[in-house]
């Protein structure tokens, strides 16, 4: 799990470090370095799986957590 909102870069660090997906779970309101379709664009390129599911303290629905 990263701490930091990733960039461009970090997914091709991702895939060299041997990771197999990238989930976002930042909100479509939270500010992102990178857009979410670049994200699944990028993590295809490297042959990452993708995955977003924005979770806020708002938003604890039964259907997001079981996502």
């Amino acid at each position: 799990m990263a701490a930091f909102d990733p960039n461009e870069n970090s997914f091709e660090t991702f895939a060299d470090k041997g990771f197999k997906s990238v989930i976002n779970l930042q909100t479509d309101e939270e500010e992102q370095n990178v857009s979410q379709e670049k994200e699944k664009e990028l993590a295809k390129k490297h042959n990452l799986e993708y995955k977003h599911i924005g979770i806020s303290k708002d938003n604890l629905s039964d259907a997001i957590v079981n996502n």
